[in-house]
């Protein structure tokens, strides 16, 4: 099978660069290819598309390889970068390798040309994958990979830079009633779903300056920033409430549901952000088996299914 490969070749001949992609398509590679001699020219290349391999003589009139390399350096760019010379010393080679080039090979010799794209090709792929692991990694350790919200480290992290500020704010702790009912009986796909949707609901009925994430299974924290009374607090979570009581229909499903929110403010002095936490979690158990509304504890919606 023909695999198609785009590469931009940094040449000055352009005879040189036809006997680069006659070898490639020797190879069975469908080329796609931009010949370019001048750092406009290859910027320009750069920012029209990406390209899978870039092919560059190591010197000409009006550029080099050195400059072309430092270049995709400055641009973070991970492209295999190859460089094909008539006449290129060891000592020079060596040093090429060693700033980022990928490979070298000779004009006279283009044998290796198909094998060491092949291999960088591969390379780049490995590399490629394991960025993506990384950054992966790095996203969960502050965010809800279902609904992308930030999760229990993320929230701790503001509520620590919250108290340093001194100002006046309140944690809401929301836990959607009766979750493992729902799952149960509707699925783990139907679940994860309202879960979503949930979030969504939440994240549209915040204000500037406030912060929700995602502490567990069917846990929320909203943080109120720079509140002048508790009372705002417990007016936002009745209109919490009034947001997540319409039903939600998910692909064929009518599903109802309704939250219970814990809340707790500054006030009551609070040196550790777990102790938020804790707090407003407490306020919300606490609601749960007495049903009545406090002021630093929890508030239950009238409107509950």
């Amino acid at each position: 099978m023909t695999e198609q490969i785009k590469i931009l070749i940094v040449e000055d001949n352009l005879d040189d660069a036809e006997l680069m992609v006659l070898e490639l398509e020797a190879a069975n590679y469908k080329v796609v290819y931009q010949r370019v001699d001048t750092i406009e020219a290859m910027i320009a290349a750069l920012e029209s598309q990406e390209w899978d391999v870039i092919l560059t003589d190591y010197s000409m009139p009006q550029f080099s390889a050195v400059a072309a390399l430092s270049l995709i350096k400055l641009r973070k760019l991970d492209t295999p970068f190859i460089v094909v010379s008539g006449s290129i010393g060891e000592e020079i080679a060596v040093k090429l390798m060693r700033d980022g080039a990928h490979d070298y090979l000779l004009k006279h010799n283009l044998t290796r040309l198909a094998p060491a794209i092949e291999r960088e090709l591969r390379e780049a792929k490995v590399r490629c994958e394991r960025k993506q692991a990384l950054e992966k990694v790095k996203f969960l350790a502050f965010y809800d990979e279902l609904t992308g919200l930030p999760n229990r480290n993320a929230v701790l992290n503001i509520l620590r830079k919250q108290i340093l500020k001194c100002y006046k704010f309140a944690v809401l702790f929301i836990n959607i009633d009766q979750y493992r009912k729902i799952k149960y009986g509707f699925g783990h796909i139907k679940s994860e779903q309202l879960l979503i949707e949930v979030a969504n609901r939440l994240q549209a009925s915040l204000r500037p300056g406030d912060y929700l994430a995602k502490m567990g299974k069917d846990e929320f924290i909203l943080i109120l920033g720079n509140i002048n009374h508790v009372s705002e607090a417990e007016t936002h979570a009745i209109e919490m409430h009034r947001v997540i009581d319409p039903p939600f229909a998910l692909e064929g499903f009518v599903i109802y549901a309704s939250i219970t929110i814990g809340v707790v403010d500054s006030s009551l002095g609070f040196d550790e952000p777990e102790e938020f936490y804790a707090g407003s979690r407490n306020g919300q158990l606490h609601c749960e088996r007495t049903g009545i509304t406090i002021s630093h504890g929890c508030i239950q919606s009238q409107y509950a299914n």
